[in-house]
């Protein structure tokens, strides 16, 4: 989640030099174990590109495991082509405004994470919801609170059928939340949750990077309990704060980002999980570097985010943010003072049409 606040420079610069450092062994371990432009409203139509060339052997197709999940072009998971509802800081957002919605239905975005803040009234939760059905998205619902039961109960009883996903909580090591009590809350909750709703899945420890002995702690506390998560969560964010070039040399280390959070899943326990980048984007201040608006930046960022999530079978991923004011709109794919979708949005619905089955498309797409 965006604060507008400095973070993470401390933590970014040391994972970053720890993968470069163990890219080798990490990618070793995961396979031992491991088998124009300018001028478009949001209302209107998303040109179509042509189809990407393949390989001769084609990438196999994910194993379909979530709800709404299909197989699309190369081997791509359809849920990676999510984003975020986050806190709103504007009052002109993706829940208010029908434009923003209609720009996400036509470029196709399959999955929206929604955050419902604790305590939450039912028109509140409703209005969060009602948002990603206008989308005709897959739902994943941010659980805020970690340590409120009785809300979190009446929550996912309340959405029954209407969202069959949750993070529990978000970023816990970002908030001072040790591993233990995260642990905690999760071996209590998480059982209780599922009784309500035997259909719903539940993610964890949605970490704000890829920092892999909170997860390795995380996974021996579940395995402990017999209440393993459906899927291991994170966030990934390229560089804080950095030069238009530094950033770019670093776009390609979300694959060994993601191959040692598989290593840390298998070594704890000698099997997969599905995984999941709920928050990417390209710098997680606030505001972002001017670069992050420059289409010929974007252009050459999302696809290679893309093309790593892809090639790395990651099962769901959501770009951070479409339309809350975040990084003071800098990690928006809508300018909410003047409706109109920025180049994130235009690229990414560009990836959509590139590995969306033709005959998936709605008309329109």
């Amino acid at each position: 989640m965006m604060r507008f606040v400095t973070r993470r420079s401390f933590q970014w610069q040391s994972f970053l030099s720890m993968a470069l450092l163990l890219a080798f062994g990490v990618s070793a371990c995961a396979s031992a174990g491991s088998n124009v432009r300018q001028g478009v409203q949001p209302e209107q139509t998303v040109l179509t590109p042509s189809a990407p060339q393949t390989s001769a052997s084609p990438t196999p197709a994910p194993t379909l495991y979530l709800p709404g999940q299909q197989a699309w072009r190369n081997g791509a998971s359809s849920l990676l082509f999510g984003t975020n509802d986050n806190e709103e800081y504007y009052y002109n957002n993706l829940d208010t405004q029908p434009k923003f919605q209609q720009a996400l239905k036509s470029a196709g975005v399959t999955l929206v994470r929604t955050f419902v803040q604790d305590g939450s009234t039912d028109r509140e939760i409703d209005t969060r919801i009602q948002t990603i059905e206008r989308i005709g998205a897959q739902c994943l619902v941010v659980i805020s609170d970690i340590n409120d039961l009785a809300f979190n109960e009446h929550l996912v009883n309340y959405l029954g059928d209407r969202c069959l996903m949750y993070d529990f909580g978000n970023e816990p090591d970002w908030n001072d939340i040790s591993v233990e009590t995260y642990s905690a809350a999760w071996n209590t909750e998480i059982p209780l949750l599922r009784k309500i709703n035997p259909d719903a899945l539940f993610f964890g420890p949605v970490i704000s990077y890829p920092h892999t002995d909170f997860i390795k702690q995380f996974l021996v506390n579940a395995q402990a309990a017999n209440n393993l998560p459906d899927a291991i969560s994170f966030h990934w964010y390229t560089c804080y704060q950095d030069p238009e070039d530094v950033c770019r040399a670093r776009i390609g280390d979300l694959t060994g980002a993601i191959e040692h959070v598989r290593a840390v899943i298998y070594s704890v326990l000698g099997r997969e999980l599905p995984v999941g980048v709920d928050e990417w984007n390209f710098d997680p201040s606030g505001p972002g570097p001017a670069y992050g608006d420059d289409p010929i930046w974007v252009s050459q960022f999302i696809p290679s985010v893309i093309q790593q999530l892809v090639a790395e079978k990651v099962a769901f991923a959501c770009q951070f943010d479409a339309a809350s004011y975040s990084g003071f709109g800098s990690l928006d794919m809508f300018d909410v003072h003047t409706n109109k979708p920025k180049p994130q949005y235009y690229e990414l619905a560009r990836q959509i049409a590139i590995y969306k089955p033709a005959d998936l498309r709605q008309p329109g797409q």
